[in-house]
C-alpha cells in the first residue's frame, strides 16, 4: 500500500510502503491527516491506547530533534541575567515577541538564545535541511 497525498499544485507526496510498515500504518486501512505549520501528521484512524502512546512517544521525539537544530542554530544563551530576548519582546519590533511564553520559557531553559533566534527569524535564514 502507497500512501498518496497530493496538493492544490497537483505534486504528490507519496510514502513507500517500507515506510509504512516502519511506522506501523500498513495495516491501517484509514488515516487522520493533520495539517500543522510547516508539517503534516499522519496516524492511523483508530488506535488503542499503547499506539497513541507509542505515537506520543515518536512525536515526542521529533519536538526534541527540531529543539537541537534551534539550539544548534542559535547557539548557548550567554545572557547571565536571564534576560535574553525580553527587550527585543517588549518593543514590538521583532518576531521573538510572537513567541508564547511557554515556548519562550522551553527555549530558555535548554539554553537556546532567544536574541540569536530572533535574528534568525528576522533573515529567514534556513536552518533545518538543504544542501
Amino acid at each position: 500500500m502507497n500512501l498518496t497525498v497530493e496538493n492544490r499544485k497537483h505534486r504528490a507526496i507519496r510514502v513507500p510502503p517500507v515506510v509504512l510498515e516502519r511506522s506501523g500504518l500498513s495495516d491501517a486501512e484509514l488515516f487522520s491527516v493533520f495539517a500543522l505549520e510547516n508539517s503534516v501528521v499522519v496516524l492511523k484512524d483508530t488506535m488503542n491506547a499503547k499506539e497513541v502512546l507509542a505515537a506520543f512517544k515518536s512525536m515526542t521525539g521529533m519536538a526534541q530533534e527540531l529543539l537541537v537544530v534551534l539550539a544548534l542554530a542559535c547557539g548557548q544563551c550567554e545572557e547571565s541575567s536571564g534576560a535574553c530576548g525580553e527587550d527585543d519582546a517588549q518593543d514590538g519590533l521583532h518576531p521573538i515577541q510572537n513567541l508564547a511564553p511557554e515556548t519562550r520559557e522551553i527555549l530558555l531553559s535548554c539554553g537556546v538564545c532567544l536574541d540569536a533566534l530572533d535574528e534568525l527569524l528576522l533573515t529567514g535564514e534556513t536552518i533545518y535541511g538543504g544542501p
